[in-house]
């Protein structure tokens, strides 16, 4: 019996498009953010694939099909879609006004890929170089992450 071999060659990408299309449009959203009183609508399974944070809290609870509600209190609205963005699409454009609370809120939810971002620095012209010494999990988090109810996931950072 023969086998043969097929490949979409652009099925990641699609898949991607996809997830951003279903993250712009609210489509399928099973998980719901809120900082500063204000909701964002994402999908659990592209939140535990670009952050090792969501991943622990939202596989460690039992959902039983109840929609969570991930309450942040020290990250803000803004600076929380600026890292869905990169978590969708891979990539972001901020000012340099962003950099310093964006680096604190990936480093703080564990974002895949920001790593090396997080560890540089800006010269005075903009340019990014040399590295930083990240200070540790628990000194940003003063030790403050509960997950309560099953219907309601609540952590403060």
């Amino acid at each position: 019996m023969e086998n043969y071999y097929f490949k979409h060659p652009s099925h990641f990408g699609d898949m991607f498009s996809i997830f951003e299309d279903f993250y712009r449009s609210k489509t399928l959203s099973d998980v719901i953010i809120t900082c500063q009183g204000r909701n964002i609508h994402a999908h659990r399974i592209v939140l535990c694939a670009g952050s090792d944070h969501f991943r622990r809290l939202l596989t460690s609870i039992k959902m039983h099909n109840q929609l969570p509600v991930l309450i942040i209190t020290d990250i803000s609205y803004e600076d929380m879609e600026i890292i869905l963005e990169f978590i969708y699409r891979g990539q972001i454009v901020v000012s340099r006004d962003k950099v310093e609370t964006l680096r604190q809120a990936a480093y703080k939810l564990r974002i895949r890929g920001f790593e090396n971002f997080l560890r540089k620095q800006f010269n005075g012209n903009g340019a990014l170089n040399g590295s930083v010494s990240m200070p540790s999990m628990k000194s940003m988090t003063n030790g403050n992450l509960r997950s309560t109810s099953l219907l309601t996931v609540s952590y403060f950072l």
